[in-house]
């Protein structure tokens, strides 16, 4: 349970880093503020559009696995992308990155359901939600830390695609670790 909830914390915390820190981001680049925050916001939306899809994908072809880790290695992949890239491609990658960044939420809420028996969902949601909820308290400040002690608002960008690529790991470990709830009974 907690391996689920760190990977919805994590990815999280990383997609924050896009909206906390990517119209900065971008100003550093050269970008007008105006420009770098719409195309953060192109980001969010494409996010937006693609969650139902992602579940709907998840459930028409019975594999969540590949469509979670499909989405965390492109939201992993778009961080780098977003700091290197030229110009010119910027908003083809956050549109992208949103697109792919949608995908998960879907498959991966639904994971505590897959080890939860029936009397322990409530619970267990708390417990998920709890993990989630420390994690994205922790993470921007601690990306804007960072920025300040560094000098350069684009750690913010490594420091999502660790947690993206640390959300990868959180994945692996539910698998190797999840077990089907024992249904209450005789």
């Amino acid at each position: 349970m907690a391996f689920a909830a760190v990977l919805w914390g994590l990815y999280n915390c990383a997609f924050s880093m896009i909206f906390s820190f990517g119209s900065l981001v971008l100003a550093e680049r050269g970008l007008p503020v105006i420009a770098a925050s719409s195309a953060i916001s192109f980001y969010i939306i494409a996010g937006a559009i693609s969650i139902p899809v992602g579940g709907w994908l998840a459930d028409r072809t019975g594999q969540p696995d590949r469509i979670i880790l499909i989405s965390l290695v492109g939201c992993m992949l778009v961080f780098p992308a977003v700091l290197y890239l030229p110009n010119s491609f910027l908003l083809a990658a956050l549109v992208l990155g949103g697109l792919l960044a949608g995908l998960a939420p879907g498959p991966v809420v639904s994971m505590p359901g897959l080890i939860l028996a029936p009397e322990m969902r409530a619970f267990g949601t708390g417990v998920f939600y709890s993990i989630y909820y420390v994690l994205m308290m922790i993470a921007p400040a601690l990306a804007g830390a960072l920025a300040d002690y560094v000098g350069n608002v684009s750690v913010a960008f490594f420091l999502g695609a660790g947690m993206m690529l640390l959300a990868i790991f959180a994945h692996w470990a539910f698998r190797q670790t999840a077990s089907p709830p024992q249904l209450g009974g005789s």
